[in-house]
C-alpha cells in the first residue's frame, strides 16, 4: 500500500509540475514582467515577478520526483542508456533550482546592481544549461525506451518532451517579442505542450498496470517485475 501511494503521489507531482510550469510562465510573461528583456515591473495579487520567481523553485523537484518514480517502475531492463538519460534529466532539474535560487533568492532582481551581479548572471546561465541537460536526458531516455520496446506507443512521450524543451526555452531567449500582449501569450503558450507531456507522465504513474506506457513486452525480455507497484 505504501508503494502504491508513493507511485500515485509521484503521478500527481508530474501533473502538478506541468501545471506550475505553465502558471509561472503565465504570471511572468502576461502579468508581471512581460516577454521582453526589460521588465514591466507590474504586480499580480500584490506580488512582482521577483517574488513569483522565488516560488518557481517548486516545480523542478516535483518533476524530478516523478521521473525517479518513472525510472524505478517503468524502465528497469530497458538498459543503461535509459538510466543515464534519466540521471542527466534529474541533474538538469537540480541545476534549475540552483539557478533560480541564485537569481531570485541570493540576488534581488528589483535592484539593478544585483540584477547584473555575478550570482544573478550565473543563475541565468545555469537555468539555460539546466534545460539543455533536461532535453538531452529525456531524448536519451525516450530513444532507449523506443528501441527496446516492441510496440513503443506512449513510450515516445519522454522523447517528445525532450525535443520540446529546447524550443520552449530558446524561443524566449532569442528575443523575438516586441512587448505586445500577443507575444506575451505566445511565449506562455510555448510552455503548454511540454506541460502536457508531464501530465501524460503523471497519468501513467497514477494508472498503474493499465497505464499506456506500462509494461509492454520488450524484445526478448520483460520490463522489470510482472506487477506494477501501484497495483500492490
Amino acid at each position: 500500500m505504501a508503494t502504491s501511494f508513493r507511485i500515485r503521489a509521484a503521478g500527481l507531482a508530474a501533473a502538478l509540475s506541468g501545471l506550475l510550469f505553465v502558471l509561472f510562465g503565465l504570471v511572468y510573461y502576461c502579468f508581471t514582467h512581460g516577454s521582453t528583456g526589460v521588465g514591466r515591473n507590474d504586480t499580480l495579487f500584490g506580488l512582482d515577478y521577483g517574488e513569483y520567481g522565488r516560488m518557481q523553485v517548486v516545480w523542478p523537484p516535483l518533476l524530478a520526483l516523478s521521473l525517479a518514480a518513472y525510472g524505478a517502475t517503468q524502465i528497469p531492463g530497458v538498459g543503461g542508456r535509459a538510466r543515464t538519460g534519466l540521471r542527466i534529466a534529474v541533474v538538469g532539474l537540480g541545476l534549475q533550482v540552483i539557478g533560480d535560487v541564485l537569481q531570485y533568492w541570493v540576488s534581488d532582481p528589483d535592484i539593478p546592481s544585483e540584477f547584473y551581479s555575478v550570482p544573478s548572471t550565473l543563475g541565468f546561465y545555469l537555468d539555460a544549461f539546466s534545460f539543455l541537460l533536461l532535453a538531452v536526458g529525456l531524448v536519451l531516455l525516450g530513444i532507449a525506451a523506443i528501441r527496446a520496446i516492441e510496440r513503443p506507443r506512449w513510450y515516445a512521450v519522454p522523447l517528445i518532451a525532450g525535443l520540446l524543451v529546447m524550443p520552449t526555452v530558446i524561443f524566449p531567449l532569442l528575443g523575438f517579442s516586441d512587448g505586445t500582449r500577443s507575444w506575451d501569450v505566445i511565449y506562455t503558450a510555448s510552455r503548454v505542450p511540454l506541460a502536457l507531456c508531464w501530465a501524460l507522465l503523471g497519468m501513467d504513474l497514477w494508472s498503474g498496470p493499465a497505464a499506456p506506457f506500462g509494461f509492454i513486452p520488450l524484445r526478448g525480455r520483460s520490463i522489470g517485475t510482472a506487477v506494477h507497484p501501484a497495483a500492490e
